[in-house]
């Protein structure tokens, strides 16, 4: 396979640009559609053999189409329209990196609550085989989003056809994550949970 490097240069107006260092205390953090999309379809073309006695084949198929979703650029233009402080596209690392890193990159803390992270179930069934975390996969397709209106823009992005689920707020300092009503540190993942499921699939193949 290719591996195609390129840098893209813009020009926009210095209002209309949105960075991930904006986010403020008291800002709503949202995530658009649901993580793991592009994990999920490279795991389940890459290996399909690997999962096909695991899974159902319209899981399998499911999955593999989720790569026509991880273009981020209409909710971008969407929600920026609205109002946002920060924006970050949630690529390598997955939810738990971009938390930390738009956290980082503002000079403030944030605190995501574990039940409202969206995850489709053909995800949790590739990362349950591959015995990964969802949580730490790569997830081209969904944006995280740190703004002061979110109705408004959950609304808006309703309107053209994506799905965006308020799953935290942004507070003064600390990088947390409640569940089952404990607040636990985030603590990004060393490496990207693809990874550690290609490892894995590689070392069934060899066996």
């Amino acid at each position: 396979k290719s591996v195609i490097s390129t840098t893209a240069i813009g020009i926009t107006d210095k209002d209309k640009f949105v960075t991930s260092s904006g986010a403020k205390p008291g800002d709503a953090v949202i995530v658009t559609k649901a993580i793991g999309l592009e994990g999920s379809a490279i795991l389940a073309s890459d290996f399909e053999d690997f999962l096909a006695s695991k899974l159902p084949k319209e899981v399998i198929d499911a999955a593999k189409n989720f790569i026509e979703q991880i273009s981020v650029v209409e909710e971008g233009i969407t929600a920026s329209k609205v109002g946002v402080s920060a924006m970050h596209d949630i690529t390598e690392g997955g939810l738990l990196g971009a938390c930390y890193e738009v956290a980082e990159a503002s000079g403030v803390g944030i605190e995501i609550q574990e039940e409202l992270i969206p995850i489709l179930p053909e995800t949790k069934e590739i990362c349950r085989v591959f015995d990964i975390d969802p949580l730490g996969l790569i997830s081209s397709g969904s944006m995280l989003i740190c703004t002061s209106v979110p109705d408004k823009v959950i609304a808006e992005l309703k309107n053209v056809g994506i799905i965006a689920t308020m799953i935290g707020k942004i507070i003064p300092e600390g990088k947390f994550m409640i569940s089952s009503d404990k607040r636990n540190p985030i603590i990004p993942f060393e490496r990207d949970e693809l990874y550690k499921a290609i490892e894995k699939a590689k070392g069934f193949a060899e066996n």
